[in-house]
């Protein structure tokens, strides 16, 4: 009888439990790490760790400075050499986002800054 209890109240707690069918994804700048500084001109790599649950991404992304997108060729973890030669110096944002396709549109972000500066010549 004990044990016919115990069952039927661990069913009726587990039925109310309301799982949710789909995750979000999670995403992680993981190179370079943030306020990192580096001279115009260098190649910067950039790696994006992203993963989701149930491992059925729409796309995932990264922006340079609000203003320039980058797409993956690659697979996670996400990799892109960023050419900043041509680039001012001063502090870049660069943002990541993962999208997944479970159907109600969730995602993730992370930002971090890095800061361009000019070569000096170096003076006799």
């Amino acid at each position: 009888m004990n044990r016919l209890i115990v069952f039927l109240i661990l069913s009726i707690v587990i039925s109310c439990n309301d799982f949710p069918d789909n995750w979000p994804p999670n995403c992680a700048i993981t190179s370079p790490i943030d306020g990192s500084e580096f001279f115009v001109g260098d190649t910067v790599e950039i790696v994006v760790d992203a993963w989701d649950w149930e491992d059925d991404f729409i796309s995932v992304n990264l922006i340079i400075y609000d203003a320039f997108p980058v797409e993956f060729e690659s697979s996670n973890p996400y990799r892109y050499e960023w050419n900043t030669e041509g680039f001012e110096s001063g502090e870049y944002y660069l943002q990541s986002s993962a999208v997944d396709r479970g159907g109600s549109g969730l995602w993730c972000t992370d930002e971090i800054s890095i800061t361009l500066k000019e070569k000096t010549a170096v003076s006799d």
